[in-house]
């Protein structure tokens, strides 16, 4: 036909086999019975699996329905045992019908529904057990390193990491662990040796810096009271000063009972005493149940003399020192006070704080050495406390465990 007038330009006839045609439709499967038929746009059958029936009038085709419906699918109202499915080839004007019986849909149906629901129930009992073995695979060597952590957390940092499981991941986890384990046990060696190291470092300081300053001073004091022919105050300082050396040194060892610490300072309040004779007075009230209790030695003298120099040196009717000793629940507490100069809010606050070199007493000796000394040796809960009233006094607590080794 021409496109623009739709005037009949020629025929074109197409001869096709009939057999091809027939297998095509014979590989349509609409169940045992079912069929496929064709019809052309004039509502002759072309093609029927029984087409000699059809010729022969002995079967018919409810064709009049077929060409009503059109498109779709519907039940036969007389029977009412087949379902016709209608298609239309618009390109050729042919129309497919397929013919199913419904009682073997409804068997196929019911066939169907059974076997999925068995499919169903096999395949949530595969998954209900094979979630449960993945589960026990999984959640299990988990509890396992769960519990191990739990042991760590304990402080048992020698527990066995050994898990017997096929999961990559804990695998992984359990090795990265273990790795962890071993370097923070080599870490704490570290810091164990570094601490005491450190301590005894600056214990080597502290006798350094007291040392030299304290001596020059005191022997100076004694060739002083030599010339002044005072025999007895000679023998009294150098013995003094015999005694308090020893007891600094105290055989290289670092903790020393509390008796040894209280005997040390009471030289150093001896020698000063001579020094300062009418600017200081002293007083020692230590209960005697607490001398056989420990304690890092060479902690009372820096305070004794950052109370001198800092406290009552400058009072011009002088002033005094008075050192306590008393065991307060689990804890010794041993405090050293005067009725000096006091200090200031800021100056309370900041003693401990400040960094070392910026809180040395004149005899060189840093507070904050020996408070964190004391933090270093028996932890952070312990060390130094002070308490001061601007222009009255000043006390400072040492604070320290009551141990006997």
């Amino acid at each position: 036909m021409d496109r623009e007038t739709q005037e009949v330009l020629g025929v074109m006839l197409v001869d096709m086999s009939y057999k091809k045609l027939a297998d095509i439709c014979n590989q349509i499967t609409l169940g045992n019975r079912g069929y496929v038929y064709i019809i052309s746009k004039d509502k002759d059958i072309i093609y029927h699996p029984q087409q000699q029936l059809i010729y022969s009038g002995l079967k018919i085709e409810d064709l009049i329905s077929v060409e009503r419906q059109g498109e779709g699918s519907f039940v036969e109202m007389e029977t009412k045992s087949r379902l016709i499915t209608v298609h239309t080839l618009k390109d050729i004007g042919w129309t497919v019908v397929g013919v199913s019986y419904l009682d073997e849909l409804l068997t196929s149906k019911n066939s169907i529904t059974i076997t999925v629901i068995i499919i169903s129930i096999l395949c949530v009992l595969i998954a209900l057990v094979l979630s449960q073995q993945i589960s026990q695979e999984i959640s299990k060597p988990i509890s396992q390193l769960e519990d191990i952590m739990a042991k760590v957390e304990k402080g048992e940092l020698d527990a066995d990491i050994a898990i017997n499981t096929n999961t990559k991941e804990i695998q992984n986890l359990s090795r990265s662990f273990q790795t962890m384990l071993l370097e923070i046990k080599v870490l704490l060696g570290r810091i164990k040796d570094n601490e005491k190291m450190l301590r005894k470092s600056e214990l080597k300081i502290l006798q350094a810096q007291i040392n030299p300053h304290f001596l020059y001073n005191a022997l100076d004091t004694i060739i002083w009271l030599a010339e002044r022919e005072e025999h007895r105050k000679v023998v009294n300082m150098t013995a003094a000063l015999a005694r308090y050396f020893r007891l600094s040194l105290s055989k290289g060892v670092e903790v020393i009972p509390i008796f040894s610490e209280i005997e040390h300072v009471k030289y150093y309040l001896l020698i000063q005493k001579i020094r300062y004779e009418n600017k200081m007075t002293y007083s020692i009230e230590v209960n005697p149940e607490i001398y056989e209790y420990t304690t890092v030695k060479i902690i009372l003298q820096p305070l004794v003399e950052n109370a001198l120099y800092h406290g009552i040196k400058d009072l011009e009717e002088g002033g005094h020192i008075k050192i306590s000793g008393r065991k307060q629940g689990d804890n010794i507490v041993l405090t050293v006070e005067d009725n000096g100069k006091g200090m200031t809010k800021e100056q309370l606050e900041n003693i401990l704080n400040h960094p070392i070199s910026s809180s040395m007493t004149s005899g060189g000796v840093a507070i904050k050495n020996v408070h964190e000394r004391l933090q270093v040796y028996f932890g952070k809960n312990y060390g130094l406390k002070y308490e001061s009233v601007l222009g009255e006094w000043t006390k400072v607590h040492v604070i320290i465990p009551a141990m006997t080794e």
